[in-house]
Formats: structure tokens, sequence, C-alpha cells
């Protein structure tokens, strides 16, 4: 019953926004909960959708919001600046893609988190902190989808180094590892991009 509520209001969402429609695909790939919309704001996200026009105009991004809110299928902390989306809708989001749809998506995310997760100095841990959950679920997703993007190995030293920095030991070494696997078998990445991740691991170890 909870399904098919769902995709009724998400039948009535295409009828009157196909750009809200983008949006609540976004959403479904990230963390569910305190999703930071600085992260919607970004380029990369919705580069050849619906929402495109989104991306410079901040107006037209919270409006689309207020859609899917009104629908009650995010819902926005105004004073935090986050979004949330129920764990049902994401699955069924998913679910409702075909596979190559899947991984378009997962790498319009891994982008735009590349874009935001900050340089790693201490003044920027809060807002490392704020991504670290989205990178976490970004991770298990490249390696679902067997995505092989320069900017997921970008994301995952960033990430694998605050870990490291905050003496997270074994959170980090995951990410460090997969950043460096992705990153050689990247060929966009450079020689540069491989001996960046291994100084990062070799200074976890």
């Amino acid at each position: 019953s909870v399904v098919t509520t769902f995709m009724l209001s998400f039948e009535r969402v295409i009828q009157e926004s196909q750009g809200a429609a983008d949006l609540l695909r976004a959403c479904a790939f990230f963390a569910p909960d305190a999703i930071p919309e600085i992260l919607l704001w970004q380029e990369a996200l919705f580069a050849g959708t619906l929402l495109e026009k989104g991306k410079t105009n901040p107006l037209v991004l919270n409006e689309t919001m207020s859609i899917l809110g009104a629908y009650s299928l995010i819902k926005q902390e105004v004073g935090n600046h986050m979004v949330s989306v129920h764990r049902v809708v994401q699955a069924v989001m998913r679910d409702g893609m075909k596979e190559e749809e899947q991984k378009r998506w997962v790498e319009r995310v891994t982008q735009a988190l590349d874009e935001t997760f900050p340089v790693v100095e201490h003044e920027n841990w809060q807002k490392c902190e704020q991504l670290l959950t989205h990178v976490f679920v970004m991770s298990q997703q490249l390696q679902e989808q067997q995505v092989v993007l320069k900017e997921a190995g970008a994301m995952l030293n960033r990430a694998g180094w605050y870990l490291s920095e905050r003496a997270r030991y074994a959170e980090a070494e995951p990410f460090l590892k997969q950043g460096l696997a992705i990153r050689r078998a990247c060929s966009a990445s450079s020689a540069t991009d491989v001996a960046q991740s291994l100084g990062t691991l070799s200074y976890l170890y």
C-alpha cells in the first residue's frame, strides 16, 4: 500500500514537473537522511537532465523541492538546509530504473560529491563529516554498478584522508584502497593521481 501511494504521488509529480521527478531520482542515490542542499546545487548532478537550468538558479531548485515536499516525497529541514527521503521511496525509485539509468545517476551523484567534498583542513572538518554518510553509500554503489570514474577516485581519497586525520583508520582504509583501485583502472586518471592515492595510503599505515 505504501508503494502504491508513492507511485500515485510520483505520477502526479511527473505531470506537474519533470524536473522534480529528476530531483527525486537524484535523491534516491544519496544516503536517506541529512542530504545537504548544497549537494543538490552542483552542476554535475543535473547536466543533461530536465532540471539542468536549476544549476544556475537556486530559486528553480527551491520551487522544485517544494513540489516534492507538497507530495510528502521529501522532507526539507529549512533551518539546517538539509533534505531527507524515505528509504522506501529511494528503493522504489532505484528499482524502477534500468541498469544503465542507475549507472548514469551513480556517476552524476559521484561527480556532485566530488565537487562538494572540501579540501581536508581543520576548518572544513564539519563539512567533511556532513558528507561522509553519502560517501559511504556512494562507495557501495560504485562497487555494485562497477563504475570507474576519475572523480570517484578523487572523492574517496579525500574522504579517506579526512578519516585518517580524525584517527578513524579502520574506516579510512577501505575508501583509500577503493580510490586507488579506481584510479589505477581509470584511463582518465594520471600517474600523479595514482601517486597521490599511494601517498595517502602510506600515510595511513
